[in-house]
């Protein structure tokens, strides 16, 4: 999905993450909720995948002849591979600047946004009961008089 409209900071304003995780309620319900208007859920909740390359280069180091057909379609996965990981920035940078330091340390070599949001709680030893609950950005369930599909 494109984002085509230019997003304000006051637009995605959410609040900065609580170290003791007091306003997570908040948080992750504001959080989702300028995740969802920029329409990048599928991000985190596993639905959306990365694009694949039609053709990969060989592993072996010899050339690959691509015909005219093919070129397209890895000219396509490129642009479609592009556009992914500018969204995945949108999310990081959103997340990431919300979140306490101790937290961004953990996470900042994880590859994904998907995979930030499911951190295994055994694996993060901190002081911190908030390490573990990013995992819930991806698990929210639908609230009863919500719409079928918002997880606000």
């Amino acid at each position: 999905m494109s984002v085509t409209t230019k997003l304000g900071d006051d637009f995605l304003r959410i609040p900065k993450l609580d170290a003791a995780g007091t306003n997570w309620v908040v948080y992750r319900d504001r959080f989702l909720l300028s995740i969802d208007a920029c329409g990048l859920g599928e991000h985190l909740d596993g639905t959306g995948e990365a694009p694949t390359n039609p053709h990969p280069a060989p592993t072996d180091g010899s050339l690959q002849m691509l015909t005219a057909e093919e070129k397209l379609a890895v000219a396509e996965y490129v642009k479609a591979n592009k556009l992914w990981k500018q969204e995945e920035a949108i999310i990081y940078q959103q997340l990431v600047s919300t979140i306490p330091d101790t937290l961004f340390l953990k996470t900042r070599l994880l590859p994904t946004v998907e995979a930030i949001c499911n951190i295994p709680n055994h694996s993060c030893h901190s002081p911190f009961p908030v390490h573990h609950r990013l995992n819930l950005l991806r698990r929210s369930q639908s609230i009863p008089g919500k719409p079928h599909g918002h997880r606000y």
